[in-house]
């Protein structure tokens, strides 16, 4: 189906697909071609005939993940699925159908073992290192565990470098720019 838009007093063409019927909410909408077949209002993925195309990316029980400084975002399965291929390729691994499935599995396992609405971004974390080893992939667990140290100890310098700061622009007087300051010098203050 080709639809025409006026937009800006410009006539565009875009093509759309046929109407599509969300098996598990029962939304009906026409997506354009260039759209991912996606249900706009449940978000579960879908194919041309309406059926579920696979679980990535299909609405968990989870909406919701705590980060680490208490704020509360959206749950994306995807960035599970990155960081497990990211880890894979980092000692060698090529499948990301694998890294997929995987994500697959950590979703299924948070959904059995975490009763509470909003899980802790690093429960999530434990599950993924748990599925990595029990299905065999000892090497991407290790790359993963280790990329997890690393941004441990970014957060830890981050925090320190930020609370110094807030230490010397206490000291600094009012109104000063402290980049202008020579802070190895006492008249600096003068």
């Amino acid at each position: 189906m080709l639809d025409i838009l006026l937009i800006g007093g410009e006539i565009i063409a875009t093509e759309t697909e046929q109407e599509m019927n969300c098996p598990k909410c029962g939304h009906v909408w026409t997506p354009r071609v260039d759209q991912p077949k996606r249900c706009p209002r449940c978000g579960k993925w879908l194919t041309e005939t309406g059926e579920k195309e696979e679980k990535y990316g299909e609405r968990t029980k989870f909406d919701r993940v705590e980060k680490r400084d208490g704020r509360i975002v959206d749950f994306d399965q995807s960035k599970i699925t990155e960081a497990i291929w990211s880890a894979a390729q980092a000692v060698g691994g090529r499948n990301k159908r694998l890294a997929r499935k995987l994500s697959d599995q950590v979703v299924d396992y948070l959904e059995k073992t975490i009763d509470k609405e909003v899980p802790h971004v690093e429960e999530i974390q434990d599950a993924v290192e748990k599925i990595l080893i029990e299905n065999g992939h000892a090497k991407t667990a290790k790359s993963y565990i280790l990329y997890r140290k690393q941004h441990e100890e970014l957060r830890k310098i981050k925090s320190t470098f930020l609370k110094a700061k807030n230490c010397i622009n206490q000291f600094v007087p009012f109104g000063v720019s402290t980049s202008y300051i020579n802070y190895g010098s006492p008249s600096s203050f003068f």
